[in-house]
């Protein structure tokens, strides 16, 4: 295939290219001279289709100078959409520009149109997509600081259902061309005008793209030598059985769940957990999707259908895990590590501790958190304090019983007998005689209150609906249902509903609890066909049942003093 001579002059640019290249064998990985560089720039073109609907990103000041448009901000960021498909080997077989690029360009120069095997090859540029992307990244950050960016080949990878490079479109902000495909681009009318030089928003040249290439280049080298090396230290770890550290597989599951195995340290593990609850904001509690019974239980439900997007463990189990499932060519990834003592102390915090000192005494002693805080009052915040302490109660003769009341009675006593400058046991009974006399005081002044209620209230009334000799629901005796009447309580004149008869009284699991003064009465008739009304009146001094009686459908208790 040749081209026409008119063609030839427009296409200036690629056939100077391929003029010098042509020159170097495709064998030769050889440096970009100096004067060929200029045409592995990068051209990033603002849309030359003016529309009213997409928002610029820039505008002018009163100078004529650039500025950034504030109305293409949205909630504190401003969406990009970047056309960087002519940055991918483009498809023969694809729509958009593609045909037309295919069509302009000869047979045994069709090669250029692979554009990121044409750079790799050629220009030295193996990671196009990223490099390019990077520096624009760099570029816009001098306008603003939040950008969300859409491009049109996503990861500089050519969509599969062959839509091709869609240039002729007013949605995209930018388009990224290489340099010496302009006048094909031209040419080809992808946009439907010729690009002008007052599109041309920025050129991203190429030594600063090679430089931007071989620093992504040194970052993935990095990152793969630490993982390595992250993968050593967790072998290390595993022949060692260290509990010190815990680590997680990472799966390719977009629903957040985490996995484990049983063990009786799990509060690491839980914590662990946690942090990624908390990063994923998700409930944090800690608490597992799976937990297998042993690491083989885990390997085969992952294999075979695997659930959890993270699998939480100590060092060997995670180590073993990870080696089969290599094996076995599943993908997982080791996160770094965490200490076993850090991810303690954030289940610990969370469940209400305030330390892993307290949270181990509470377990160790097998006592409320409550209990230890009053020990930590003493200055006792350890086992072994505790138990000296102890020890020394059980000498003095203070107190037999072990409980941790009687510690910290002991404690208190202890401290106040000091302050007295007397014996302990002087102090233990001077305490307890005072607190005999507190507490007869308190049972006369209850049972004094006790009788002026009796005086007041002298019966106490149960009214219950009953089924088999149980409460069920006070209204339900009063209530006809679809096709019966209902029926009312009178109590002392006043006439209570279904609906409000707990005002009534207080309902209880025995019914419903009504004080009656001596003069009283008391009308109620049954509703339910079912249910047994029934009310029980006992003297509140003599707790003696001076009245009884139960009534089923339509059936009164009329009773009155």
């Amino acid at each position: 295939m040749s081209l026409n001579p008119h063609l030839f002059l427009k296409l200036k640019y690629l056939f100077a290219l391929l003029t010098l290249i042509f020159l170097v064998s495709e064998d030769v990985v050889a440096e970009v001279a100096e004067d060929e560089k200029k045409f592995y720039d990068i051209l990033v073109i603002s849309n030359p289709i003016q529309n009213s609907i997409r928002k610029e990103l820039f505008t002018s000041n009163i100078d004529g100078k650039l500025i950034l448009n504030k109305d293409k901000i949205s909630e504190d960021k401003i969406l990009l959409r970047i056309q960087n498909c002519l940055l991918t080997d483009l498809q023969s077989n694809a729509g958009g520009a593609n045909s037309a690029l295919y069509r302009n360009t000869a047979e045994d120069m069709k090669h250029v149109l692979k554009v990121k095997k044409f750079y790799k090859d050629y220009a030295q540029i193996d990671r196009l997509y990223s490099s390019s992307f990077q520096i624009l990244d760099n570029l816009l950050q001098k306008y603003y600081s939040n950008y969300e960016y859409r491009f049109e080949c996503r990861r500089g990878s050519v969509s599969p259902n062959r839509s091709g490079a869609k240039l002729n479109t007013f949605s995209n902000d930018f388009s990224m061309i290489p340099r010496y495909m302009l006048d094909l681009v031209n040419v080809s009318k992808a946009y439907g005008r010729d690009i002008k030089e007052d599109d041309i928003f920025a050129v991203i040249k190429y030594d600063e793209l090679l430089q931007a290439n071989i620093s992504l280049a040194q970052k993935e080298e990095d990152k793969k030598n630490k993982y390595i090396k992250r993968i050593q230290n967790l072998k290390a770890l595993s022949d060692q059985k260290s509990l010190d550290y815990t680590y997680a597989l990472y799966f390719r599951v977009s629903e957040k769940a985490f996995c484990t195995t049983s063990n009786d340290y799990g509060q690491p593990l839980m914590g662990h957990t946690m942090l990624f609850q908390k990063k994923h904001k998700l409930k944090i509690d800690g608490k597992f999707f799976e937990v297998y019974k042993n690491i083989e239980d885990a390997y085969q439900a992952i294999k075979k259908n695997n659930k959890c997007s993270h699998f939480i463990d100590y060092p060997e189990n995670i180590y073993k895990l990870h080696t089969a499932l290599n094996r076995d060519e599943i993908f997982n990834k080791v996160s770094p590590k965490i200490e076993s003592s850090k991810t303690k102390k954030t289940f610990v915090l969370r469940n209400g501790y305030k330390s892993v000192e307290e949270y181990d005494l509470v377990w160790a002693l097998n006592i409320k958190k409550e209990l230890i805080r009053e020990l930590a009052k003493f200055k006792i915040d350890s086992v072994e304090k505790y138990n000296k302490i102890q020890e020394k109660m059980l000498k003095s003769g203070y107190s037999e019983s072990k409980n941790v009341r009687d510690v910290l009675s002991y404690l208190s006593d202890l401290k106040e007998a000091r302050k007295k400058g007397i014996d302990i046991l002087k102090q233990r009974d001077i305490r307890l005689q005072a607190l005999k006399k507190k507490r007869e005081a308190q049972a006369a002044e209850k049972e004094k209150q006790k009788i002026a209620y009796a005086k007041k209230y002298p019966y106490s009334a149960i009214l219950s609906c009953e089924a088999n000799g149980s409460h069920a629901n006070i209204a339900a005796c009063f209530s006809g249902g679809r096709y019966g009447a209902d029926t009312d309580l009178t109590l002392n004149g006043k006439v209570y509903k279904a609906y409000n008869i707990n005002q009534a009284g207080r309902e209880g699991s025995e019914g419903l609890a009504i004080d009656l003064t001596n003069d009283f009465s008391v009308i109620a008739q049954n509703a339910n066909d079912f249910l047994i009304l029934k009310l029980v009146i006992t003297n509140r001094l003599t707790n003696k049942i001076v009245y009884q009686k139960e009534v089923g459908q339509y059936g009164v208790i009329n009773i009155s003093d």
